[in-house]
């Protein structure tokens, strides 16, 4: 909505000074903090009192005080009833829930009080504080049924309806400079910025080009620095287009004059093509097969069968070695739960001779099924609190350094990404055989020749050898480390020292047959080799 008449000048700056009281205001109303009798005690909770009272606040946010939950904890635990218990116990989340709501709201808040204080009506007020971010509580006659089937249908409608609303505005002039140029600008040097300081790894190839996924690229602004790490700031969707904009165009810049390897001119219009469709379609439809259009509720199967995740990468390692079964197919990084349950239930289903269990499953497909259906709270309480929580039990017990990184750390992941760490050098070598294999499997079926298959894809060609060659002994310690899994004389101790041995081995092979690939690559672009 646009405000006229008003004195509207130095609107937003003075809304973004405001924020962190008025955050702070509006968690201490949503722990149940009574209005104070006078505004001078504390404005900001009164001010948050009059935002709710006023329809301000969007309505899912909505939780119980402390007193409440801790009134109804202890009636649940004096029934002795302990499916109620867990319910209750479960709801503890809302504490985290408050912190959301205050953080969500803040804006807001901070929109309604600078209004109210340059006198606006409250009912003027509240409803321009409401259409400051998306407002989760407009919809249209057919959103219920449509969000019931695909969760957070009308989120995404709404987001795109308020972008698209805020570029047409013809009193947004600075907006649309903004998206139109600045952002294409900001991603185009962000990117070539992180090209050349970002420097190479430890195979010699380019971190920005080979350790930073493209949905990682997407969806965060990102700048990499000298120590392996990179810092992650989300991007508002809708916007974040124009910046991937600016991303790709340096990309085939790079590939074109042989700066960096880049993307060529295709690739780079399908990257922005998904960053287009990702951001403004209610439904998936940028994703890969037929995940993103699946109800809500069965896309984690759909996803499993195609292995590939939200973000499209896969879930579980492709399996080479036929005799393998599912549940030795994981990552370096999947929960020891689920790796243990699923071994576990691979062992127990073997109900005759043959060697074919009947459950056998990847303990990265049942990860994937908890974090999708637990949701935040859970993948907070349960991958994040608890999973730290064993292996630090597990390091104490075996007398060893417990293997926490980034990615196992709350809150801190989602700013801080590793550009070096096991899972992701393990991703790199297999996107690089995936293309060697891809090659050698044309070649065999006669899709391509050997002639230009040579002429076209000459890397991968001259690589054949030495990746088939690794993939058959990574194969032999994957055999060395089944016997060691089942052998049940070792203790914990020595099981645990042998598979140490067999990862280290197993990041040497593919680290050697990477730091190749990186030579090749650039004695093929003409670049120095270190």
């Amino acid at each position: 909505m646009t405000l006229q008449g008003e004195n509207m000048k130095g609107l937003g700056w003075s809304v973004v000074k405001r924020m962190p009281k008025a955050g702070a205001g509006m968690h201490r109303y949503l722990r149940g903090k009574p209005k104070p009798r006078n505004k001078a005690d504390d404005p900001m909770l009164w001010y948050a009192h009059e935002f709710a009272m006023d329809g301000g606040k969007v309505s899912w946010m909505d939780a119980k005080t402390i007193e409440d939950m801790k009134r109804d904890l202890e009636r649940a635990i004096s029934d002795k009833n302990i499916w109620k218990f867990l319910r209750y116990a479960n709801s503890a989340g809302g504490l985290i829930e408050n912190l959301n709501g205050a953080v969500e709201n803040s804006t807001r808040l901070a929109t309604y009080i600078e209004l109210r204080e340059r006198g606006v009506s409250r009912p003027k007020a509240a409803l321009a504080s409401k259409e400051v971010t998306t407002n989760f509580n407009k919809r249209g006659t057919e959103s219920q049924w449509l969000n019931s089937i695909f969760l957070f249908f009308n989120a995404r409608v709404q987001g795109v309806a308020q972008v698209y609303r805020a570029l047409r505005n013809p009193r947004a002039h600075k907006l649309r400079v903004a998206a139109y140029g600045f952002l294409p600008a900001m991603g185009f040097l962000a990117s070539f910025l992180n090209r050349l300081c970002g420097g190479d790894d430890d195979d010699g190839l380019n971190r920005w080009d080979h350790a930073v996924p493209q949905y990682e690229k997407e969806k965060n602004f990102i700048i990499l620095t000298p120590w392996g790490k990179d810092i992650k700031i989300p991007m508002s969707f809708g916007y974040n287009v124009f910046v991937n904009i600016g991303q790709q165009s340096e990309a085939v810049m790079a590939h074109m004059l042989g700066y960096g390897d880049g993307v060529d001119p295709l690739t780079a219009v399908n990257n922005m093509k998904h960053s287009l469709v990702n951001a403004t379609s209610p439904l998936d439809f940028a994703r890969s097969g037929w995940a993103g259009m699946a109800p809500t509720l069965l896309a984690p199967f759909v996803e499993m069968a195609e292995n590939a995740t939200y973000q499209d990468t896969p879930i579980y390692p492709t399996k080479y070695n036929p005799r393998q079964s599912d549940a030795e197919t994981f990552f370096p990084g999947v929960g020891p739960f689920w790796k243990g349950l699923a071994q576990e239930l691979n062992t127990l289903s073997h109900f005759d001779k043959t060697d074919q269990a009947y459950i056998d499953w990847s303990p990265e497909s049942m990860e994937h099924l908890f974090n999708t259906y637990a949701g935040g709270a859970g993948q907070f309480w349960w991958t994040q609190i608890g999973g730290n929580a064993f292996k630090l039990a597990q390091g104490a017990y075996l007398h060893k350094t417990p293997d926490i990184g980034v990615r196992d750390m709350p809150f801190v992941r989602e700013v801080v990404g590793s550009t070096n760490s096991p899972y992701v050098r393990q991703n790199m070598y297999y996107d690089v055989w995936d293309k060697v294999e891809t090659l050698h499997d044309n070649i065999k079926d006669k899709v391509i020749t050997k002639s230009d298959a040579r002429r076209k894809y000459p890397l991968e060609y001259k690589l054949w050898d030495e990746f088939h060659d690794t993939q058959q002994k990574l194969r032999d310690e994957r055999d060395r480390r089944k016997k060691i899994d089942a052998n049940t004389r070792l203790s914990a101790q020595e099981r645990a020292r042998r598979l140490d041995a067999i990862n280290e081995r197993m990041a040497k092979l593919r680290g050697e047959a990477l730091q190749h690939y990186g030579q090749q690559l650039k004695r093929q672009r003409g670049a120095p080799l270190h």
